[in-house]
């Protein structure tokens, strides 16, 4: 599909399942609060262990495995509740009017004005803005010509409302 407008950039993704593991795991901090309690855990398991005080250490290692487990469980079962098409092409077309996406079961636009923050990452390109505005173009099977295409987009479409924040 060619872009109707020469100043707009278009790519198309094909999301795996390990796309929407990464970003589930990026949107928390990786654990997010989870591991740091779990490593806070840990620790006073270490702790206790070393002061013979095995009670404490079965306690507080125990409590950071279950932790970790049930992050590592519920994110699995979030991914195993993921409908067929969120796993279809997905074409991305930045342009001067907003962010549009256009997948099998819609086409989205969002306008620039409601995109508070863009952020690109190892993982996707992620926009967000007011309530549950965001959205996500995984960088896995894009080329550095597409990438570059997009960044110059962001920076020439993406200007923020004062208070907003880019990060690059």
């Amino acid at each position: 599909m060619q872009p109707e407008n020469e100043d707009a950039v278009e790519v198309t993704i094909t999301p795996t399942v390990e796309d929407y593991r990464s970003a589930a795991y990026r949107a928390g901090g990786v654990f997010g609060w989870n591991a740091a309690l779990s490593g806070l855990l840990v620790l006073g398991a270490f702790l206790s262990w070393a002061a013979t005080q095995m009670v404490g250490a079965i306690i507080c290692g125990g409590i950071a495995a279950l932790l970790l487990g049930y992050t590592y469980l519920s994110v699995g079962a979030q991914l195993r509740a993921l409908p067929q098409w969120a796993f279809a092409e997905q074409t991305y077309r930045l342009a001067s009017d907003g962010l549009a996406m256009s997948s099998p079961v819609g086409h989205h636009l969002v306008h620039w004005s409601a995109i508070s923050a863009t952020r690109k990452d190892p993982i996707a390109y992620w926009f967000s803005g007011a309530g549950n505005v965001r959205m996500l173009l995984f960088r896995r099977t894009l080329s550095a010509e597409q990438e570059a295409a997009l960044d110059a987009a962001i920076s020439r479409f993406a200007a923020p409302p004062s208070g907003a924040v880019v990060v690059g």
